[in-house]
């Protein structure tokens, strides 16, 4: 099965590859420094954010396969501190974009291609801070 640091730095990867988030988050004053893992704790961190907070990993298929291929699951978490959940939308849909129907291709193991099991609308997380998730799936096999 994939181990979850790779596949949790396969995702960030491939979020910060994509221009569009990335211009998104320099714009509104941070930047792909601010796509991390949904774990990471510092003092200080700016919004908006995202966060990538790893799934349940299954494995797939029988026999011999079962030991090499998967099913991941994750969820791409946007943050915002604005009055309103506006950016978030906006970021949980270029979120959506960047991965959905994408692959993943790192050195210890491939996906097909991603698929997208809806975008939650943005909510209240804390009393100043919206959320708004994307949650994704994928098929993956070890190299």
């Amino acid at each position: 099965m994939v181990s979850p640091d790779d596949e949790q730095a396969a995702v960030i990867a491939k979020l910060k590859a994509d221009t569009d988030l990335v211009a998104a988050l320099v714009a509104a004053g941070t930047g792909s420094d601010e796509i991390r893992e949904a774990g990471y704790q510092a003092a200080e961190f700016g919004y908006p954010n995202i966060r990538v907070r790893l799934g349940l990993q299954a494995p797939r298929g029988n026999g011999e396969c079962r030991l090499r291929q998967s099913t991941l699951s994750f969820t791409v978490e946007a943050y915002s501190v604005l009055a309103s959940s506006e950016q978030v939308s906006q970021l949980s849909g270029l979120v959506d974009k960047a991965l959905f129907g994408k692959r993943l291709v790192a050195p210890t193991f491939e996906t097909l291609r991603l698929d997208s099991r809806g975008v939650l609308a943005p909510f209240r997380h804390a009393p100043r801070t919206w959320r708004g998730d994307s949650y994704f799936t994928a098929d993956a096999w070890d190299k």
